[in-house]
């Protein structure tokens, strides 16, 4: 015969009937937890014999399907005074849950009295209660497209370790005209926290927004965009770390744009130098963008004109775009090229990590 699952309970029998819970004592005219159904309810009705009630029948059911129910839903059970009381306490090896501490604890005597529920200084205590202690769930979520995401943090864990980074600022577009060629400053990368620790609740959601890169500056000297800002929201609060600043306009000097907040790094500036009056060609490559800890600024579009990479390139998870290059030839003939967008917002958690130090 095949193991198959029963079907789902939804509520525990005759929860909105008739019904009376069958009494702890016992009894000679109902049913009871002690005794059962009386020996009247078995006798002939003309030989002074009781029927069995309707709300007597769904009080016995509906009593020990409510702990079907309980246990299907994932239900546990703690100390019980009364339980312990009646019966001269726990007997060694049964496993109950205490909330005061999230973990569960295994009896480690017979006739156990210890409340731990009403005395903590018996939870795992090592005499009549040991903490049980399992497996702690492993791994690491990344979240690298812009938007809204979510993380649910797995049972056993009450620990993360988070790396978050806000996304990088646009590179600034090369500029040209007929006194002077100047590339384009990088963006910004965005603030970052690298794997910081936050206490979390099992089951909960934690709430993740990945910020958006700021684009590349177009046109001639067109500043970069600004990137968006990061975001996980749980138990432990809400952590924003804020996206990079694009690069400025070539036409103020090229200047990378600031990082965001406090761990953000700036873009670095680009070089600038006057359109010659002869035939030389003058050349300036746009800058590179900020970085940070896991990823990169995107380097600067090419100075050499008769490369194919004057646009400045994309930075990764938070860092800068590059700047776009620029040339000119004898003060007649000028090119600018775009800036690169920054990086995409960054967030990875990590679970079931030891962390030692400080």
């Amino acid at each position: 015969m095949a193991i198959v699952k029963p079907s789902t309970i939804l509520e525990p029998f005759a929860i909105n009937g008739d019904l009376v819970i069958p009494p702890a004592t016992s009894s000679a005219t109902v049913a009871n937890q002690d005794t059962g159904f009386p020996l009247l309810q078995s006798t002939p009705i003309g030989a002074g014999g009781l029927p069995v009630q309707r709300d007597q029948m769904n009080g016995v059911i509906n009593l020990y399907s409510q702990f079907c129910f309980w246990q299907q839903c994932g239900g546990v059970y703690t100390f019980d005074a009364a339980i312990s009381a009646q019966y001269g306490g726990y007997p060694a090896g049964i496993v109950l849950y205490c909330a005061l501490n999230n973990s569960f604890q295994l009896s480690k005597i017979n006739n156990n009295t210890a409340n731990f529920v009403a005395t903590p200084s018996y939870i795992n205590d090592g005499i009549h209660w040991q903490q049980v202690t399992y497996p702690t769930p492993t791994g690491q979520a990344t979240y690298i497209t812009s938007g809204a995401h979510t993380f649910t943090v797995p049972i056993g864990v009450g620990f993360i370790v988070a790396t978050i980074i806000g996304a990088g600022g646009g590179g600034a577009a090369g500029h040209g005209s007929t006194t002077e060629i100047i590339g384009g400053g990088g963006g910004g990368s965005g603030d970052f926290v690298y794997k910081k620790g936050y206490a979390v609740t099992a089951g909960e959601t934690i709430n993740i927004t990945v910020g958006v890169g700021g684009n590349g500056g177009t046109g001639n000297g067109g500043a970069g965009g600004n990137g968006g800002g990061t975001t996980i929201a749980g138990t432990f609060g809400t952590v924003t770390l804020s996206g990079g600043n694009g690069g400025n306009p070539s036409g103020l000097l090229g200047v990378g744009g600031i990082g965001g907040g406090s761990n953000g790094i700036a873009g670095n500036s680009a070089s600038t130098a006057p359109v010659p009056t002869n035939a030389d060609t003058v050349l300036s490559a746009g800058a590179m963008g900020g970085g940070v800890p896991v990823g990169c600024g995107g380097s600067g579009g090419a100075a050499n004109s008769s490369s194919p990479y004057h646009t400045g390139r994309q930075g990764l998870y938070g860092g800068g775009g590059g700047g776009g290059g620029a040339f000119g030839n004898s003060g007649a003939t000028s090119f600018y090229y775009a800036g690169g967008n920054g990086g995409t917002g960054f967030v990875s958690i990590e679970f079931g990590i030891i962390m030692s130090g400080t």
